[in-house]
Formats: C-alpha cells, sequence, structure tokens
C-alpha cells in the first residue's frame, strides 16, 4: 500500500481468507509514492514492486519469503527537446544602400527526446524576417529528429559595416537561442566628375 504523504510503502500479506493480515515490518522508506503495481519485475518467481514516483521509479524486488529487499531508486529524465542551429552567424556580405538582399536561413533541428515550440522569433537591427524563406512556425510542433528554416533578408540604409542578431525563443534548455547577423552597406552611387578647366595658352587674353 503506497502512503504518498508519509512517503513510505505498507507491505501486507494475505491472510487467506480474502482479506489481509497487519502489517508485520515497518513501512519501506519511497519519496512521494505516486502509484505501485505487484509483478514479477526479474522473473523469480516471486512478487516485486514497481512504484511511480515524481521523477523517478522505484524497484523493490521480492525476498522469496514474503518480504522485500531495499528499493532501488532509478531517476526518470523526462523527454526535452534540444536545439540545434546549423550555423551561428549568418554573413551577408557586401549589399548597396537601401537594396534587399537576398534571404540567408538557419536550419534548426530537433536533436532531443521531447517535442520542441517555439515562441518568438526575433530579428535586431537592419535585418528582417523572410516569410517565404522560412518554415519554422510557432503553431506546429518540431518532433525529434525534424528541421525547420527561419529566413532573414538585410537591407542597409547607409554604408559600412551593419550587425544585429536573430533571436528564436522555445521551450528547449539554452532558449532563447541567438544567431549573429552581419552584412555591409556600400554606397555604388558615382560622383560626377567636376570638369577640367583650361588654362589660357601663350599670347592668349584670359
Amino acid at each position: 500500500m503506497a502512503n504518498n504523504q508519509a512517503g513510505t510503502i505498507s507491505i501486507l500479506l494475505g491472510d487467506g481468507k480474502g482479506g489481509f493480515a497487519p502489517a508485520k515490518s515497518s513501512p519501506l522508506a519511497v519519496s512521494s509514492p505516486a502509484a505501485m503495481v505487484v509483478t514479477d519485475l526479474n522473473r523469480d518467481g516471486d512478487p516485486d514492486l514497481a512504484v511511480a514516483n515524481p521523477n523517478t521509479f522505484t524497484t523493490i524486488f521480492g525476498d522469496g519469503m514474503g518480504g522485500f529487499e531495499l528499493p532501488l531508486v532509478q531517476i526518470i529524465t523526462p523527454p526535452a527537446p534540444a536545439v540545434n542551429l546549423s550555423s551561428a552567424t549568418l554573413d551577408f556580405g557586401g549589399v548597396a544602400v537601401n537594396s534587399t538582399s537576398p534571404a540567408k536561413t538557419v536550419t534548426i533541428t530537433n536533436a532531443g527526446n521531447g517535442q520542441l515550440t517555439f515562441s518568438a522569433f526575433t530579428v535586431s537591427g537592419e535585418f528582417a524576417l523572410n516569410s517565404s524563406a522560412t518554415t519554422c512556425s510557432n503553431s506546429v510542433p518540431l518532433s525529434p529528429g525534424q528541421t525547420c528554416a527561419v529566413g532573414v533578408t538585410f537591407t542597409p540604409q547607409a554604408d559600412g559595416t551593419i550587425t544585429g542578431d536573430l533571436t528564436i525563443s522555445d521551450n528547449a534548455p539554452g532558449s532563447p537561442q541567438t544567431v549573429t547577423l552581419t552584412g555591409m552597406g556600400a554606397d555604388f552611387s558615382i560622383t560626377p566628375k567636376p570638369p577640367e578647366q583650361s588654362m589660357p595658352g601663350t599670347g592668349q587674353s584670359a
């Protein structure tokens, strides 16, 4: 019998009359037993106990004499997603000022064993999310082993080096993940060269 609040398990043996005899031994200490089943776990013909606890699983083997050995506690790691990024940086190179670059993408892989859910994708600087190149979605979880992509474009407003970040928020450890964005704004405009002024020759008046 599992005693959740007391953190123990009481062993009551059958009395042969459809009931149970009083417990003959002290309760076994088991942290927060939530559920318990009696089964032959090691197939030795003796009944054993399997106890479910929060984040743990306890096995108690029968000793063949109506009693049980010391509990064995096993830690249960709940399924959890893990994010693997195809790249930690995106470099857009040189792009003409006030022009938009082709989209570059980061591929996200769920390398864990639980569902990966996204809550937000944000960019900073003179960069923008590109919906056409993006397959990741806040509304569609990513199963273990699956991949999706986030597309980003670059529209420089001035010449020079420009940086920003793509931030990915999700339910995986280490969230949010960040991808560094870099690009170079290039001013390709041509400044007209002023006309050359000729100097008056010998014998010519100015």
